[in-house]
């Protein structure tokens, strides 16, 4: 490269193929991809909401918990927390119960160890009991809140055993690599740091009369771990001990509250990755969905813990002081992982500036300015999109309200469903693929509509046309370039010799006509 022969990496890979990291379906985006390729997806709009989340749970924890308020203040504390969570429930269903199990985790983690109260197998109960009710509440109140939008939107979907292909470990570690290492460090440390202050003989003490139990748990686990590798769930070789781990280090007397939180989260964030193993949404493409959403949720959990255990904990407060073999090895590794973590972001931007449908496009915040110079080919036909360009500016300076368009419907990935992307208003027919994913059960609906849109531009049967238009409550037909190339062109004669009858004519620009239905005057 140095030499200035070009790597076999075309425009595009750099950004795209990272989001792919997993053979097959899944999808392993993470959040730099997501704002790089500018993806306004619910998932996005989620992550500030997601961290408030934390934010709010680590107020909780580092406030002193439920004791630290009166009955006042501790529900004024969960009205706030169901109000964050319970906001994902419209903006992205899939993160509201990670998160509010998460929550309900920590309130009885926090309450279970509080050490206000006598160290006593009673006092334990009696915290754990005496925070139930305050779950209960904030479990009341996040599903209370968003009554209006739970019963007008629902989804019969559900999830479903996975038997497919799994996770390759290669492709594991590479996703989650220098997390693992933060991580890892981190455990190790405060591991050695328990051994050092627990004596041989308080460990014997405990372990007295629990060696049969010890070595039944040992040969369960191990065959946990076979079970999973003859099923290729290689990936329960590394998130299996992990959250086992995380679980013995969060039972530790003496870690805080907010250390004791970071181990739940962190063994939440393993078990997701398991999780994905075995359960794929039902009518999904593969396992696409459930790994997309769900690495999300572990992207933000593994970076909270990474950063304030790994970086915070052990490389600013130990290693990056000393001096000695373990130190200076570890820190080059992890330089090693950062730069190569690193390389993406460098790489990845200069590849997404680059990969552009007009080199000529201006470099702007105008998400449609690239249209003024760009000719797209499609299904053998080749467009000006200059054209749709100035029609879409037309309707958005001219048209008020939601009124609904008719434009051709491509298949994905394609020129299509321009007009209602760009106004924001809604169409007949949106992408295929998605509509049909995202209702499942009347999947037929979506293709009905589909052959009737084909069918609308197709036909010159008057009676036809006049019966779609008014059973989709059509306020204006985009007959363009895509259109003409799209559908037979004995059925496009008819919106000039209808023109009058059934529409008026209220912008045309080159082969691009816009028509507004008469009777959505």
């Amino acid at each position: 490269m140095i030499r200035g022969q070009p790597f076999q990496m075309y425009p595009g890979d750099w950004y795209w193929i990272p989001s792919r990291a997993i053979p097959g379906d899944p999808i392993t985006e993470f959040p730099y991809f997501t704002f790089l390729y500018g993806d306004p997806h619910a998932h996005l709009f989620a992550l500030p909401i997601t961290a408030l989340v934390l934010v709010w749970l680590a107020a909780f924890v580092l406030d002193g918990g439920l004791p630290s308020r009166g009955g006042g203040g501790r529900i004024g504390q969960m009205a706030a927390g169901a109000l964050i969570i319970g906001s994902l429930i419209p903006t992205n269903t899939w993160d509201m119960p990670t998160y509010l199990l998460i929550a309900i985790g920590t309130i009885l983690i926090v309450s279970f160890f509080d050490k206000n109260n006598v160290d006593s197998a009673i006092s334990f109960g009696r915290r754990l009991i005496s925070a139930l009710p305050w779950v209960g509440l904030l479990i009341f109140l996040v599903m209370i809140l968003f009554i209006p939008y739970l019963r007008s939107n629902s989804r019969e979907s559900g999830i479903m055993l996975w038997t497919g292909t799994r996770t390759p470990l290669w492709s594991y570690l590479m996703h989650w690599g220098l997390m693992m290492l933060l991580i890892l460090t981190w455990y190790i440390s405060e591991t050695v740091d328990w051994l050092r202050r627990t004596p041989v003989s308080l460990a014997a003490l405990l372990l007295k009369g629990k060696k049969t139990l010890l070595i039944a748990a040992l040969f369960l686990f191990a065959a946990v771990l076979i079970a999973c590798a003859t099923e290729g769930v290689w990936v329960a070789w590394i998130a299996l001990p992990m959250m086992t781990w995380s679980l013995v280090l969060l039972l530790q007397a003496k870690n805080s509250a907010i250390e004791r939180m970071l181990f739940f989260i962190s063994g939440t964030a393993f078990f997701i990755t398991l999780f994905v193993e075995f359960f794929s949404l039902r009518s999904d493409l593969g396992r696409m969905n459930m790994v997309f959403k769900l690495y999300l949720q572990a992207w933000l959990l593994f970076g909270v813990v990474g950063s304030i255990g790994g970086l915070g904990k052990i490389f600013r407060k130990h290693l990056l002081q000393r001096r000695d073999a373990a130190g200076v090895l570890w820190n080059t590794l992890l330089g090693l992982f950062v730069i190569i973590a690193a390389s993406y972001p460098i790489l990845a931007s200069a590849d997404k500036i680059r990969d552009r449908m007009s080199a000529t496009a201006p470099h702007s915040l105008d998400g449609m300015a690239y249209m003024e110079t760009a000719v797209y080919t499609q299904d053998g036909f080749t467009m000006d999109l200059e054209e749709d360009y100035a029609a879409i500016r037309w309707m958005q300076d001219n048209v008020s309200g939601s009124p609904v368009i008719l434009e051709g419907n491509a298949t994905e990935y394609k020129w299509g469903n321009r007009f209602t992307v760009y106004t924001g208003l809604p169409g007949v027919i949106g992408w295929n693929y998605h509509q049909r994913q995202q209702r499942g059960p009347i999947s037929e609906q979506v293709w009905e509509r589909v052959r009737e849109v084909s069918h609308f531009y197709d036909t010159d049967d008057l009676e036809k046309v006049e019966s779609l238009l008014a059973r989709y409550q059509v306020t204006y037909v985009i007959v363009g370039q895509m259109e003409r190339g799209m559908y037979d062109s004995a059925g496009i004669e008819k919106f000039e010799w209808l023109n009058g009858v059934l529409w008026d004519e209220v912008y045309r620009s080159g082969q691009t006509v816009i028509y507004q239905v008469k009777s959505a005057d």
